[in-house]
């Protein structure tokens, strides 16, 4: 099975990056998760004083954007995603 992401964290030409990919390309199918925001089965906010993990090594590809809030005040953050499915092949 192949894998589904090539990880292009600095291509020849780019600038020096911080923490994140500049390209994540896939050759599966895609799928979009639109934003979700930190809560549980029964919309209670969840995981306010979590620890971090990234994998250093395959940075990804990321979108910030810097709100004054959102919808509670207890939500630190708010994601989205695409998603590869491996080839069949």
């Amino acid at each position: 099975m192949t894998a589904p992401w090539e990880h292009s964290v600095r291509p020849d030409g780019s600038p020096p990056v911080n923490g994140y990919g500049h390209a994540v390309d896939s050759t599966g199918a895609m799928v979009a998760v639109s934003g979700q925001v930190p809560v549980d089965g029964d919309g209670n906010a969840v995981g306010q004083e979590d620890d971090e993990y990234r994998e250093a090594e395959k940075p990804p590809a990321c979108f910030s954007v810097r709100v004054a809030g959102l919808v509670r005040p207890d939500f630190r953050a708010e994601a989205d995603a695409l998603a590869a499915a491996p080839s069949a092949g």
